[in-house]
């Protein structure tokens, strides 16, 4: 069945009378909707279904490597062999995968309006205020330290679900955050924790002025492969400590 030609303003309407929010991400899903035909939103919605499918299994891949690789095998079990890493790697896997499909089924039945994209938006959401705060500081500030780094990660962790479920419901500013999203003000207090905790930590800014001076000094070739050495030294390091 062909959709009818539709003016412009008459979609406009259309989508007003959806209250999208400052969001408005579903105003591409809307329009799509509104005006071209039934088979191309099947290969639009393909699209799309692909690459969060694409990115979970990445995702997935990535937790479960995480935990076996970097927990499991090196704290616990250091004599692993790789076939029993790779069993341990399938059944972590196939754990979290249940988890993530029981969670999304318990919230879908709980509450109906929470789709995919809600959940795709709000878990990059959620790395995006733990992440991104702390490695653009990491490159373009010089002081800081591994305890804002970290302060930082938890703090935006912890703004995305405050910003989205409690922030909302507060007097005087709860419509102004409702309107605003979850992600800027996490970004930003992710941001703020992260200088003001490394202003602050003055162990960890005397290791940073220390190694940015010998860094300085030693120039940008001698800096790479001192970083290069260092990071191997810490490696190795880490694994004796583990062995032992």
């Amino acid at each position: 069945m062909n959709k009818t030609p539709t003016k412009l303003p008459d979609i406009q309407h259309r989508l007003a009378d959806r209250h999208l929010g400052a969001g408005a991400q579903d105003v591409l899903p809307l329009f799509v909707n509104e005006v071209v035909p039934e088979w191309v939103i099947g290969i639009y919605v393909a699209i799309v279904l692909a690459a969060i499918m694409s990115t979970v299994d990445s995702l997935l891949v990535l937790a479960s490597s995480a935990f076996v690789r970097d927990y499991y095998q090196k704290v616990r079990r250091p004599d692993m062999t790789d076939e029993q890493l790779l069993g341990r790697s399938r059944v972590v896997t196939f754990a979290l995968a249940g988890a993530a499909l029981l969670i999304a089924f318990s919230v879908a039945a709980l509450v109906p309006g929470r789709t995919v994209f809600w959940f795709a938006i709000f878990g990059w959401s959620g790395i995006s205020a733990t992440f991104c705060p702390t490695m653009i500081l990491s490159l373009f500030w010089s002081r800081l330290t591994a305890r804002g780094a970290l302060a930082a990660m938890l703090a935006g962790f912890a703004s995305v679900p405050f910003f989205k479920f409690v922030a909302p419901s507060m007097p005087v500013v709860g419509d102004s955050f409702a309107a605003l999203s979850e992600l800027p003000p996490a970004f930003v207090v992710s941001g703020l924790v992260a200088v003001v905790v490394s202003l602050l930590d003055r162990q960890g800014g005397q290791i940073a002025a220390e190694i940015r001076e010998e860094l300085m000094d030693r120039g940008p070739a001698q800096s790479i492969s001192m970083t290069a050495s260092l990071t191997s030294a810490s490696a190795a390091e880490s694994e004796s400590g583990t062995e032992e």
